[in-house]
């Protein structure tokens, strides 16, 4: 639980990717871990910084992500929708078996 909390946590109406890392873990990624709301998330971080993103909403419910400390973008997708809020988190609305991926620029 203790490693799941550092790469993934859901709480809040909020999904975070990668919130805890300790500094010296400047390599990781995880594939289709369950976040609260029906979501499974991937990620990779390299170099200490979040690359790749990829949220599958299973029930199309609307979340916020936030990624702490990485510039990313949503590749262009013919379905969803990204929004970048003032906070810096991800509005992201998706369909049942939609998803989106966001990546470095």
């Amino acid at each position: 639980q203790a490693i799941h909390e550092m790469l993934l946590q859901s709480h809040g109406g909020v999904i975070r990717v990668f919130p805890a890392m300790p500094v010296a873990w400047a390599d990781a990624s995880f594939d289709r871990l369950r976040a609260q709301g029906g979501f499974l998330v991937s990620a990779t971080r390299t170099g200490g910084s979040t690359t790749f993103v990829r949220i599958t909403s299973l029930a199309g419910e609307p979340m916020r992500l936030r990624i702490t400390g990485s510039t990313l973008a949503p590749v262009p997708a013919r379905r969803g929708a990204a929004t970048r809020l003032p906070t810096g988190d991800w509005a992201l609305a998706l369909r049942a078996q939609e998803s989106i991926t966001l990546t470095t620029r």
